[in-house]
């Protein structure tokens, strides 16, 4: 979802002629200049911020205490980095959203319907602030098929939940979960 060729980004254009700017990892949403030279672009209400981050944080198995937690060193480190890259990110998103919110634009947010990380005491804050909807999407809807061997080609129906201030992107998806 968040890759640089991802089915969701190239399918969320739901207003015809909205300009997509994807910023993935090779652009390093990390760093507080690649969040600058993002907020520059956005200088219009007619725009649609897309946030999707790596879930891995916000899985169940790879939170602090989790069932992954036991099994050792290496692998609690790898939990804790994805948690540093989960709250870089999302530090980064606050500023871009603030930022677009005040010149009246949508904010959208995606991640494996999974995830834990909506949970999250500032995520939900955050979704109060800007009145987001949630809702449940399957991938297939999105046209994503699996890669996997046995089934490589088959339509792909892991389930997404997607929160939205976007009147156009609730219309769309019809459905609040």
């Amino acid at each position: 979802c968040c890759s640089e060729d991802s089915a969701i980004g190239r399918k969320h254009n739901l207003a015809g002629d909205m300009l997509v700017i994807r910023v993935t990892q090779k652009h390093d949403f990390t760093k507080r200049s690649t969040v600058d030279k993002v907020i520059r672009c956005v200088r219009s209400p007619h725009t649609d911020l897309w946030y999707s981050s790596p879930c891995t944080a916000g899985c169940s198995f790879n939170r602090p205490g989790g069932p992954n937690w036991k099994k050792g060193d290496a692998t609690r480190l790898k939990i804790l980095a994805n948690w540093k890259l989960h709250t870089l990110l999302w530090n980064g998103w606050k500023r871009l959203a603030a930022h677009a919110a005040r010149l009246g634009a949508t904010l959208t947010i995606e991640w494996a319907n999974d995830s834990q990380l909506h949970r999250l005491h500032y995520v939900r804050d955050f979704v109060q602030k800007y009145n987001m909807k949630r809702f449940k999407a399957a991938g297939c809807v999105f046209g994503l098929k699996s890669i996997i061997p046995s089934t490589r080609g088959l339509p792909l129906c892991d389930a997404w939940g997607i929160w939205t201030n976007s009147d156009s992107l609730c219309a769309a998806l019809n459905d609040p979960g």
